[in-house]
């Protein structure tokens, strides 16, 4: 959350986007196998997979963009769900 957000904590934890240090730990913690879609597996084969509801503005969509194609980038799938803010809100 950026500082200005109502939402920003000070009090967490900052880390640098360092996607092979997340792979080693998704390693570790037994997500070692990959998909040939790029997406690790759960230990019961599953794809590691989320969803991001987020509010559908194209600055929000952006956003969703973004840390999905990060996410990906250490074998988590993100789909995206855009919503309308009392959908998002109420979640």
């Amino acid at each position: 959350m950026p500082p200005y957000s109502g939402w920003y904590n000070s009090d967490v934890t900052q880390y640098a986007y360092d996607p092979e240090a997340a792979g080693k730990i998704l390693d570790e913690a037994g997500y070692d196998e990959v998909g040939s879609d790029g997406i690790r597996l759960t230990p019961d084969g599953e794809k590691l997979e989320f969803q991001l509801l987020y509010t559908s503005d194209q600055q929000n969509q952006r956003i969703a963009e973004l840390v999905q194609s990060y996410l990906k980038n250490v074998g988590i799938g993100v789909v995206l769900k855009p919503g309308d803010t009392k959908t998002v809100d109420a979640w």
